[in-house]
């Protein structure tokens, strides 16, 4: 009885891992495919003006898009207060802000990780 119940113990424990590393990798999944839909806005509002938008290094990138080229929500998956952010890299930026010489972005995000919060992503223009 005892060594089928350690065996059991022993499987309970292997599912949880197994279970919190596939929660895991689903949620960076969602987390890579918001990051592309991020950056298809830009390039449609580079598209439709010349350059990229106007935000500060460390903006929200619901406000610096807007609404026309960002219509669904950009949040993390396990939700909290943690967004996406949006910069232009020191090159591309004067005060703060995107110049329209500026041709360069940013995007990060943190995946998740077993252990606890990952080594932050950043992506740039394609």
């Amino acid at each position: 009885m005892l060594i089928v119940m350690a065996m059991i113990g022993v499987l309970l424990a292997i599912a949880t891992v197994s279970y919190r590393t596939t929660r895991i990798r689903a949620q960076n999944a969602r987390r890579e495919a918001d990051i592309q839909q991020v950056r298809t806005a830009l390039e449609i509002y580079r598209s439709d003006n010349g350059t990229y938008p106007n935000v500060s290094v460390s903006g929200n990138m619901q406000t610096a898009v807007g609404a026309t080229y960002l219509t669904n929500s950009v949040q993390d998956p396990v939700g909290g207060t943690y967004v996406y952010t949006y910069g232009c890299p020191a090159s591309g930026c004067a005060a703060g802000t995107c110049t329209t010489a500026g041709r360069e972005y940013g995007i990060s995000y943190l995946p998740a990780t077993l252990a606890g919060p990952g080594t932050r992503v950043c992506l740039g223009e394609p």
